[in-house]
């Protein structure tokens, strides 16, 4: 053992500069594993905790059917039942507060103080959760639009009584989507009564079961004798499958982290075994002076495991701090703030230490494969093409297969299992192996040029890259992990965000009403002189019978738009993908007969002729009613628009899809004669902005919303494309840290080799032309990393885009982005070649003597 250890510590002082830089090649790796991880975490923990103010941990809720409310009676029952736990009465509603003359409607919750925060805690800003009758807690929206802070006081308007005055005691901040959404207001109930002229006022009870009572079960005997109009049913967080969506989403990040790995894996990998003929020369000098087999490689390993557990002792602190960083830039996003999964770190950790003594292996297990003779003379040996050959074959037979494999899969289920558990890892791995080829490729079709461009012998060139092919493979294939997560995606989200957001289009303005619109109001529109028509227009969520999602782990929702025909088609603009409105609007107006969107044609084959069946989960006594289909249309910007108004619920219940119908169907079929919120069109001789503010004044203090077309289209752009860059800025990232791990490698090979670079010297090659190679080297690698990821990004975005148009029926085209190509392929070039100039300018100057001198 003590030899071993001389032999590793000799090796390693003997190369001070080489080891730090693997060093650091390794900690560059594993903090990319680390920071990968954390942010995975802290992504997590940010979903967790909204869904969780969201829809807190209730199992089963109690709400009435219509806009009623609930008797004290059924409260005292649930909480008289043995199998529950706890429950959550809330008062909801608006409310307007008022500070000075200014006046401000919130969306008020009226809940049980003790109860309701150990369930769903405020996540207060500043202050602590009201406790008394007058205390209330407010959104920061609210106390800045007020100018008001904790300790201030605020009125609530009321016609009925309550408190003259509360004194608030928190400010709540912004949920997520927050301009979506009127500002929120948390206050005791029965003070909310009182404010309502409602004592008492119940309209939901969320109920958490005890351990081991099935929500289901529950449901259905409990309900059975509830009072007509009420209905008790799971909860979304069990019925919506919101964790399977998060583990869905899981799976999604544990792949970013895998591909995390294996990139940090092949930086280490490529660093340890620069050189595997010189190792074995080394190594065979050791044999032929006594050291036996196992003293060779325990020695080999010994280093890689200490180059491994240096590298991670940095690289981990170091991960840490750079997740950090990124949450604290992204604070808004990120509410959990930095998490760090110990999981995650021990797998930095344990990767690093074992990927260093796998690397250092290599040499060691070939040099102990021959005797010491064949070794020393392993650069005499004659190369063989057959290894690049072989690579080529299996990375273009993963490449392919994944491919296959993922046009092949004709179901949602199918479709995302196969990139989830296969498709991924194919790809990635697939091109790595050609990595080797890629560069012999580039090397022959791109180095003559650049050879007569930078004066360099042509011959020169091929025979560097013909003699290791492999160590430049390895390098390029590291090189190319983030700029293919960069062209992933600036296409697959590119597309999301230019091709779907892009075609929405909406009417001039909506009006709606947070518990339904009433004729009053409806009336009230017409008469206003500006509004030249309106569209009463329901939306609800219906189950289509499975048609969208992954089985088991993801269900989205179809919305059922139900419109007056006549002005619904002079007001909304459709595009007819099958059938043509001279048909479609008598059928419609006959009954029985619905339009469906595009999604419905990509994703199932649905069109003209076939039916759907459809049905409303939360609408008792209702059976499903099959529809005949009249038209196929697309029009996301009026679903965007129900979904504008009541994003919470879209944040539990995603829906990708609309079926249009006639209210007259709702009503004959499903009973609900609620109305959503209604279109309108302006006089166009008036500006937008001046007649939303008018249809706003109109309906102050009141319950209902109006909304702008163009200000809600903006808003939802502005989102998608801020969490769009969010994940272009992890990919930017990611090329920093990778090309700062493989340019250590780099450094490290130039390090290694100075001994051919001393022959060269000294048989008549100037220093300045030394140097132009190295910078050459680096240019063919950075242009093979850019061929590779470039490739393998546009196949992981058509992959994504195969989901989309599989899972959502979301028909996107791919579009390379060749902008943000470029930009990647600028980051890779410039960051090798900075990295190689250092060391090619230092080489340059070196004498030949210093440079044969070296202990090689």
């Amino acid at each position: 053992m003590q030899a071993v250890w001389r032999l590793a510590i000799n090796a390693l002082a003997g190369r001070r500069f080489r080891a730090s830089l693997l060093v650091a090649a390794v900690a560059c790796s594993a903090a990319l594993i680390v920071a990968i991880t954390c942010g995975v975490a802290s992504v997590n923990a940010t979903l967790r905790g909204r869904i969780a103010a969201t829809v807190g941990v209730a199992d089963v809720r109690i709400a009435p059917l219509g806009e009623g409310s609930i008797e004290d009676a059924v409260l005292i029952r649930a909480r008289e039942s043995p199998a529950v736990a706890r429950t959550l009465p809330r008062a909801l509603g608006p409310i307007t507060l008022t500070n000075g003359g200014i006046e401000v409607v919130a969306s008020a919750d009226g809940v049980d103080f003790a109860a309701e925060f150990a369930a769903r805690p405020l996540d207060l800003l500043s202050g602590r959760p009201p406790r008394a009758p007058d205390e209330i807690a407010v959104e920061e929206r609210i106390a800045a639009d007020l100018g008001i802070t904790v300790g201030d006081s605020v009125r609530p308007f009321s016609y009925f009584g309550g408190p003259d005055t509360m004194t608030v005691t928190g400010v709540i901040a912004k949920p997520p989507f927050a301009e979506l959404l009127r500002p929120r207001a948390v206050l005791d109930r029965a003070t909310f009564g009182d404010i309502l002229g409602e004592p008492g006022a119940l309209r939901v009870i969320d109920i958490i079961l005890k351990p081991g009572a099935d929500p289901a079960d529950f449901a259905d005997q409990f309900g059975a004798d509830l009072p007509a109009g009420l209905v008790v049913q799971p909860t979304e967080r069990i019925t919506s499958g919101i964790d399977r969506n998060i583990r869905a989403q899981q799976i999604g990040l544990v792949v970013v982290s895998i591909i995390g790995f294996l990139a940090a894996a092949l930086i280490i990998l490529t660093g340890l075994a620069t050189d595997v003929a010189q190792r074995q020369r080394e190594l065979a000098i050791v044999r032929s002076v006594g050291g036996s087999k196992s003293q060779v490689a325990g020695a080999q390993l010994t280093i890689g495991a200490i180059i491994g557990g240096v590298g991670a002792s940095i690289g981990v602190p170091a991960g840490i701090f750079i997740a950090l960083v990124g949450v604290t830039i992204f604070r808004e996003h990120l509410t959990a703030g930095l998490v760090i999964p110990r999981a995650g770190v021990s797998l930095a950790a344990f990767g690093a230490l074992a990927t260093g003594i796998l690397g250092a292996a290599w040499p060691a297990i070939l040099a102990s494969r021959v005797s010491p003779l064949q070794a020393m003379a392993s650069r005499a040996a004659p190369r063989s093409r057959r290894p690049v050959l072989i690579s080529l074959a299996a990375g273009l037979t993963l490449i392919l297969a994944a491919f296959v494999l993922m046009a092949a899969a004709d179901t949602p289920d199918r479709a995302f299992w196969t990139y989830i558990l296969g498709g991924v890892q194919g790809m990635f791995i697939g091109y790595f192996l050609l990595g080797a080829p890629t560069v012999l490729l580039v090397a022959r079709v791109i180095g003559p040029p650049i050879a007569r461009l930078m004066r360099v012998p042509a011959a020169l060139i091929a025979e560097t890259f013909a003699v290791s092919p492999f160590r430049y493979g390895m390098t390029a294939s590291s090189l190319m992990v983030g700029l293919a997560m960069m062209t992933t995606i600036w296409t697959a989200g590119g597309a999301l965000v230019g091709q779907w957001l892009g075609a929405v289009d909406f009417p001039d303005a909506f009006v709606h009403g947070w518990f339904g619109l009433k004729p009053a109001d409806r009336e009230k529109i017409d008469r206003l002189p500006f509004v030249t028509r309106s569209n009463a227009v329901t939306i609800i969520d219906v189950d289509d019978a499975g048609v969208f999602g992954v089985t088991g782990l993801q269900d989205l929702s179809t919305s059922f738009v139900a419109f007056e025909p006549e002005p619904f088609f002079a007001m909304t603009r459709l595009a007819w993908l099958d059938g043509d409105p001279e048909t479609a609007i008598p059928r419609l107006k006959a009954g029985g007969a619905v339009l469906v969107a595009k999604e419905f044609r990509v994703a199932r084959g649905l069109g003209v002729g076939d039916t759907l069946t459809i049905n409303i989960p939360e609408r008792a006594g209702t059976t499903p009613v099959t529809f005949d289909i009249v038209g196929v249309i697309t029009s996301p910007g009026l679903e965007l628009a129900g979904k504008f108004f009541d994003i919470g619920k879209q944040f539990r219940s995603q829906a990708v899809s609309a079926v249009f119908g006639t209210r007259d169907d709702l009503i004959k079929y499903f009973g609900v004669e609620t109305v959503t919120l209604v279109q309108v069109d302006l006089d166009d001789s008036l500006d937008d902005d001046e007649a939303v503010r008018r249809l706003r004044r109109a309906f102050a203090g009141s319950s209902v919303s109006v909304g702008s077309g163009r200000e809600i289209k903006a808003t939802v752009e502005n989102i998608a494309t801020g969490a769009f860059l969010v994940m272009s800025s992890v990919a930017v990232a990611a090329i920093l840290i990778a090309c700062l791990g493989v340019g250590n490698v780099i450094v490290a090979g130039i390090d290694a080799r100075r001994f051919e670079f001393g022959v060269l010297r000294a048989v008549g090659a100037e220093g300045r032309l030394l140097g132009r190679l190295v910078l050459i080297e680096a240019l063919v690698m950075a242009l093979a990393a850019g061929l590779l990821g470039t490739a393998l990004g546009l196949q992981a975005a058509w992959s994504e885009l195969t989901l989309y148009r599989r899972i959502a029926g979301l028909d996107l085209a791919l579009e390379p982005p060749f902008r943000a190509i470029a930009i990647g392929w600028t980051i890779v070039l410039l960051l090798a070649l900075a990295t190689a100039f250092a060391p090619a300018r230092r080489l340059a100057k070196r004498p030949p003597r210093e440079l044969l001198a070296q202990p090689e």
